[in-house]
């Protein structure tokens, strides 16, 4: 048995590199066991080898890869190798089979992955701060998986003219109009109110609220609590619920009578 070394946040390079030295010394998923670098290890560190810079890999593969590496379950990292061992030893086609049980685990990962980078692409709010006489945009956001390296691309293109700094608890990402640099994981900071962008996000929240399309459960669904602290304008939807009832009566007694359907009309007797 070995152990092989793999940051709880590691990416697809970093397991890359370990599961081509695991596969170099012809290593089972049996024999190995992927953890923290700071755990007191058990057995036998994988050993040094000079593996190949590369090798193909099914495109079913490489996309799982790419999302599920991201989630934060310790197994991921065994049920990727023990995928990419058997794609290796013959079953070519394994990625592609929902069926099998690591294929079908690792398939839910990549949704949640997926999901989660959606949210902040949805939720991420951005705040104006002064900084050396500069404007600069900055924001806090709290992931549940590893996605800022997925999540950040599309952050520079839709603000790609503004300056601006995301901090989150699984790292950092500063862009200044040309170059995007990681940093590390960051603790949130008080953050003063910014009332102009507050109120912007208040405003179109209560005009485009429809008391009668409310659905309790799709709205925590698709808007679940975990991400309310962040967002200015998810203090108004307790008041905005319990008064849904009274506006909906109020836009039924404003409501144009309807106009008879003709069954219901009534002829005039000639």
């Amino acid at each position: 048995m070995y152990w092989a070394p793999m940051p709880i946040d590691a990416h697809a390079v970093q397991f890359r590199a370990m599961a081509r030295r695991c596969l170099t010394l012809d290593i089972a998923p049996a024999g190995v066991s992927f953890a923290s670098p700071d755990a007191a290890p058990l057995f036998d560190r994988v050993p040094e080898v000079d593996a190949p810079a590369s090798f193909s890999v099914p495109k079913a593969y490489a996309e799982l890869l790419k999302l599920a590496i991201c989630h934060q379950a310790p197994d991921r990292f065994s049920l990727l190798y023990d995928v990419l061992w058997r794609i290796r030893h013959g079953e070519a086609s394994l990625a592609d089979n929902p069926a099998d049980a690591a294929v079908a685990r690792l398939n839910d990962y990549a949704h949640n992955v997926r999901r989660d980078i959606h949210k902040m692409h949805a939720f991420l709010r951005f705040r104006e701060q002064r900084v050396d006489d500069r404007t600069v945009f900055t924001s806090w956001f709290e992931p549940k998986h590893f996605i800022l390296r997925q999540a950040i691309p599309f952050f520079v293109d839709r603000f790609s003219t503004m300056e601006w700094f995301i901090a989150t608890p699984i790292g950092t990402a500063a862009w200044n109009g040309s170059e995007l640099v990681y940093g590390p994981p960051a603790e949130r900071a008080p953050q003063p109110a910014d009332a102009v962008l507050d109120e912007t996000w208040l405003t179109y929240y209560r005009t485009t609220f429809n008391p009668a399309r409310l659905r309790l459960k799709a709205m925590a669904a698709e808007m679940p609590r975990h991400y309310w602290a962040n967002m200015p304008e998810t203090r108004l939807i307790p008041a905005m619920v319990s008064g849904s009832g009274r506006r909906l009566q109020d836009m039924a007694a404003r409501a144009p009578d309807p106009v008879p359907g003709r069954s219901q009309r009534v002829r005039p007797r000639p």
